[in-house]
């Protein structure tokens, strides 16, 4: 993650110096292990695995004669952290931290404010089952005054107040920031510590990291690239659930577009078909007129018996002709006897057209209309 922060790096390595020497033995003899209150299930000294932890410390120093010039911690975490003190980054979270080998760090100080602060973000790591995982924090510090001032040593402890939280608000490490919310840390006593923290396996550090001067906030890379609350490292099964997930999205885009390229193809022929099915309704034939013979008398009706089909294609729209009505002039009912439903389909709908009424006289040569 890149963020714009105040940093002491790079560092240099120096051997340990002999002027703190007092600063490793109360490191050795008076620190306790800390850390913040968890909730059930988890009983101290265990907490949550592949979770973090914030911590403050505020040294506050109101003496006038007494002006921070310089800042020695010596710090060890189960199981690996973040320093930083007044807000800029000493030390970047390092997964392959040896939560027994203690690191020192020296920086100087630079005081706009009564109060110097250390900030440390301790992570729990993944190497033990989830309830029965300890973690905790065990510091050393001291600080050095201008001058002939002196320098005071602080352990973590009953006597020092660190405060911890879970989760961790924007700026949390800065100097201004307010913890009055945050809970004072639990201080483990030695029958809980000494259990998964034997003292004799206290290393004190042979080396010091020693930061030259403070540069001005810039863009700082971390290792850290998660939230609050998490670890910032993935495990083999964090990167097997990605890839499933990856492979599964990738499965389900590829059926959504095979879906509207089929179904875009298939539209058009069906369009097509149905603008081909909509002319012709049916076949039909047309019908044969048979008529009675015609009577003695001057008037008579043109009556139609029956018909039968004959092979006449009619399109939608048209009028069939008039011998296709189902009832003549008088109102008698045609012979029906040669029709079918398959010979004529129930969809289309036609007019009735009734046959005419003709008014005829004889003639010698035949009848006649008028």
């Amino acid at each position: 993650m890149t963020s714009s922060r105040a940093t002491y790096l790079p560092l240099t390595e120096q051997t340990f110096p002999q002027e703190h020497l007092s600063l490793l033995e109360a490191y050795q003899r008076r620190s306790s292990w800390i850390w913040t209150t968890e909730v059930d299930p988890y009983t101290a000294p265990n907490s949550p695995s592949g979770e973090q932890r914030g911590f403050r410390f505020t040294y506050l120093h109101n003496d006038p004669n007494k002006i921070p010039s310089n800042a020695t911690i010596v710090i060890a975490v189960d199981n690996y952290f973040a320093l930083y003190i007044n807000g800029a980054i000493v030390h970047e979270a390092d997964p392959r931290n040896d939560l027994f080998a203690a690191l020192a760090f020296s920086v100087p100080l630079q005081t706009p404010s009564n109060k110097t602060v250390f900030a440390v973000r301790a992570i729990n790591g993944r190497n033990a089952p989830p309830t029965q995982n300890p973690a905790g924090l065990l510091t050393a510090l001291k600080i050095n005054f201008q001058g002939s001032g002196g320098s005071e040593v602080l352990v973590s402890g009953p006597d020092t107040k660190w405060v911890g939280e879970s989760l961790l608000a924007p700026g949390w490490e800065e100097t201004n920031f307010d913890d009055g919310s945050w809970q004072t840390a639990v201080v483990y006593p030695s029958a809980i510590a000494n259990t998964p923290w034997p003292p004799d396996r206290r290393s004190s550090p042979l080396t010091i990291a020693v930061g030259a001067k403070l540069t001005p906030p810039q863009a700082v890379v971390q290792n850290s690239t998660v939230g609050p609350g998490s670890d910032d490292n993935l495990q083999p099964g964090a990167w097997a659930g990605i890839v499933v997930g990856a492979a599964l999205l990738a499965a389900a885009l590829a059926a959504i577009a095979t879906f509207f390229f089929t179904r875009r193809r298939y539209q058009p022929k069906k369009r097509e078909s149905t603008a081909s099915s909509s002319y012709v309704a049916y076949v039909s034939v047309p019908p044969t007129i048979q008529t009675t013979p015609y009577p003695s008398n001057h008037v008579h009706q043109e009556q139609v018996n029956s018909f039968t089909q004959g092979p006449e294609a009619v399109e939608r729209g048209d009028y069939p002709p008039a011998y296709m009505g189902s009832e003549n002039a008088a109102g008698s009912t045609l012979s029906t006897s040669a029709r079918s439903s398959e010979q004529y389909p129930p969809r289309p709908r036609y007019q009735v057209h009734h046959a005419s009424v003709h008014k005829s006289s004889m003639s010698g040569s035949g009848l006649t209309n008028r």
